[in-house]
């Protein structure tokens, strides 16, 4: 084989990533030529990720109602123009375009096919490993992984500090209950591949804007994230280390709320007053919303699940 064996896959992994059984693959390839795979030496197929990305825009099509004998004979750009067509997200296009980077062998390659499905979203990066995100800010990073269980938080942890990313999203094809809590509880998404890459750009975009912080100028105070008795079941938290971070910003968290709950309720003797009690709110509603942010980010590196039940530590601490 000419190709890198390393970088080629085999007709179960191929069945898995696309959705595709052996079955229909065999007769795809047989009755249609739709892609010609290469051999192993031991005459198994192996398809390169160029003909994976096709086999999943094709399988994408055929889901759509089109004919597999009407696509076999087409090139992969007339594919993706026919998808353009067939599966472009139905929402309106947004003011916003949002950043993102791909970290994954596989999934950078699929996702070249699909750009611009979206026209939200903006690929600006991608590679396998963290280090090629180095000097990359991305509003939301997806990660292609195996399983769940390799992926630990510390390392989930250096993605979010490298990029700035508001929302990681994992793809994983195995996992246990456990490693999926796990990272749940970091504030990380977790999709089970095979995807629906159209649905996994409207999610992201969708994801992205609900962490996107509230404009300076907007009169609606974000949402609170967590309650009061959270809070104080972080305060009282007894930390591994020396750090004791995690019960400090549960505590500025707290206080913020108060001031925020305090200055709504504050008395308006005029206009003049009102408007800046109104300001006062708004503002400390705000920074306890960035405070949140990082409280979900400082909880996530020392393994604390933020939940309604009493805080833990992953067993790695």
């Amino acid at each position: 084989m000419a190709e890198n064996a390393h970088n080629l896959f085999s007709i179960g992994a191929v069945a898995r990533l696309t959705g595709l059984t052996t079955h229909s693959l065999r007769k795809w390839e047989d009755r249609y030529q739709v892609v010609t795979p290469l051999r192993s030496d031991g005459g198994d197929r192996r398809y390169t990720s160029v003909q994976v990305a096709r086999l999943t825009l094709l399988k994408e099509l055929v889901d759509a109602g089109h004919s597999i004998s009407e696509l076999a004979g087409l090139t992969t750009e007339r594919l993706k123009a026919r998808s353009l067509a067939t599966l472009m997200p139905r929402e309106p296009r947004s003011e916003n375009t949002f950043k993102v980077a791909v970290l994954g062998e596989f999934l950078p390659a699929l996702l070249e096919y699909h750009n611009p499905l979206s026209p939200s979203l903006d690929v600006i990066a991608s590679g396998s490993a963290t280090t090629d995100l180095n000097g990359v800010n991305a509003d939301a990073v997806i990660i292609e992984t195996c399983s769940l269980g390799s992926q630990p938080e510390e390392t989930l942890h250096t993605i979010r500090r490298l990029t700035g990313a508001r929302c990681l999203v994992v793809l994983y094809r195995f996992s246990t209950r456990t490693d999926a809590a796990r990272l749940r509880a970091a504030d990380v998404i977790c999709l089970r591949m095979p995807v629906d890459y159209q649905e996994l750009q409207r999610q992201v975009v969708s994801m992205v804007a609900a962490r996107t912080e509230p404009r300076v100028n907007g009169d609606t105070p974000p949402p609170q994230r967590y309650s009061k008795e959270l809070l104080a079941r972080l305060m009282t938290i007894q930390p591994s280390i020396g750090c004791e971070c995690p019960g400090h910003v549960a505590e500025i968290v707290a206080t913020l709320m108060d001031f925020e709950a305090y200055s709504a309720s504050c008395e308006s003797k005029n206009a003049a007053d009102a408007e800046i009690h109104r300001n006062l709110h708004l503002t400390a509603a705000r920074a306890r919303a960035a405070f949140e942010a990082a409280l979900t980010e400082v909880a996530a590196h020392e393994g604390i699940s933020l939940t309604e039940t009493m805080p833990r530590r992953s067993a790695s601490h």
